[in-house]
């Protein structure tokens, strides 16, 4: 993969800068314009996502800048820019439609298990606006210290920190690093928590109930030989 650098102008805690940043020749770029602050960026500045269909591995060394960021998301990897205006036009920028259109996200599912081993939650990316504006599908299994049941269906819009959480605290109750899986097994995993969510209201749904606690209940009995392939939903005890 080759690189380019970019002459831009950065806002830095002293204010807007000249600089440089070094990212993949040719990444198409969204930007959710002007008003979109994020964070919080300088006046006439912007936040740009891209996305490639490659491993972090091969990018995240070369990568070079300041407010450049970078996070895995099943096969694809998603770029964040903050901050910044290039001084030349970029030549490859395109609409969010665009970004939708090429990327498929539809065949992932982003998990967080507890620190107990109980499935917390399932998401789903709809569509990508920008980095702060992301359209999700969410059912949620426990509440946020993975005890007391939670259980409800929730489309939202999301920020990229909240969708792909990587949950920095030193709370004994923090939740697991985010996984993203997919696969048939995923899948009933998550028709399982939706059938959770709408049985109380008699709404036909059928699916293959997975036994939600297995991970949980191996952990308890101290048997890890197959606690991996559970929690990344390779695996399935089915309740039928």
């Amino acid at each position: 993969m080759n690189f380019k650098t970019y002459k831009v102008k950065q806002g830095q805690y002293q204010g807007i800068v000249d600089s440089t940043i070094t990212i993949p020749d040719g990444l198409k770029l969204i930007t959710g314009g002007l008003s979109d602050i994020g964070h919080g960026k300088h006046d006439g500045l912007y936040h740009y996502l891209g996305i490639l269909k490659c491993s972090i591995d091969d990018i995240y060394p070369e990568l070079k800048g300041l407010h450049i960021d970078a996070r895995e998301y099943g096969d694809y990897v998603v770029i964040t820019i903050h901050d910044i205006s290039f001084y030349d036009k970029y030549p490859y920028l395109i609409t969010a439609d665009e970004l939708n259109s090429e990327f498929d996200f539809s065949e992932y599912f982003i998990i967080t298990w507890s620190c107990y081993l109980k499935l917390m939650n399932m998401k789903k990316i709809v569509r990508i606006n920008s980095e702060s504006n992301i359209d999700i599908l969410e059912v949620t299994n426990t509440d946020y210290l993975g005890n007391g049941s939670m259980i409800k269906l929730n489309p939202d819009k999301e920020e990229l920190d909240l969708v792909l959480n990587r949950h920095f605290s030193f709370s004994d109750y923090a939740p697991m690093r985010y996984k993203v899986v997919k696969g048939e097994i995923a899948k009933d995993y998550w028709n399982t928590l939706i059938y959770n969510a709408i049985h109380p209201f008699d709404i036909p749904f059928n699916t293959r109930l997975v036994d939600l606690n297995k991970c949980y209940n191996l952990f308890e009995s101290n048997d890890y030989s197959e606690l991996d392939d559970y929690l990344n939903m390779k695996k399935a005890n089915y309740l039928d």
